[in-house]
């Protein structure tokens, strides 16, 4: 038991420290809020090589944060200052051209294209993600779930679920 206690006591540990970003607000506010590096900034308990390893990492997990707002080609540079409790992690991102939706084309194949034209001449005039904006994956996914809504909104509305037997489960 003695030796456990004295390896914990050996395992260096990292106090916390401050992250800085700099990118455009709606792009910063996301990385401020989600990133590694700024999720654990207060942990004091981080390895020294778990601490270089979110530092290395940094940049991948920007890319997927900025794709979500249309920025697909993000260049990223970090330069941590100090040391201890004193470190500063600056965080630049130049998150490059955004992502605009230049045309808008939805096709509907299969049954619901004959059965219901004018649902999907709804969907078409409705859509949520029209050409000139820019690409956000929230809007996307929107849009998508819209359209689905509309599409299935008239031909399922009396539809329901089916009673289950007694002794099956719903899901069966």
């Amino acid at each position: 038991m003695l030796s456990a206690l004295a390896a914990v006591w050996l395992l260096p540990a990292q106090a916390s420290y401050k992250v800085e970003v700099e990118a455009p607000k709606p792009l910063r506010e996301i990385l401020e809020n989600h990133l590694d590096l700024s999720r654990y900034k207060d942990r004091t308990d981080l390895s020294p090589d778990q601490f270089d390893y979110m530092v290395e990492t940094v940049g991948e997990q920007v890319r997927q944060f900025a794709s979500t707002e249309g920025y697909f080609d993000p260049v990223t540079t970090t330069h941590v200052e100090g040391e201890g409790d004193k470190r500063v992690v600056h965080l630049k991102v130049d998150p490059g051209a955004r992502t605009l939706i230049r045309n808008v084309d939805i096709k509907v194949d299969g049954p619901a294209a004959t059965r219901s034209p004018e649902q999907i001449a709804e969907v078409q005039k409705k859509w949520g993600l029209p050409a000139g904006e820019p690409f956000r994956q929230e809007s996307w996914d929107k849009a998508k779930e819209d359209a689905l809504v509309t599409l299935q909104s008239h031909s399922y509305y009396a539809r329901g679920w089916p009673s289950p037997r007694r002794g099956s489960s719903p899901m069966n």
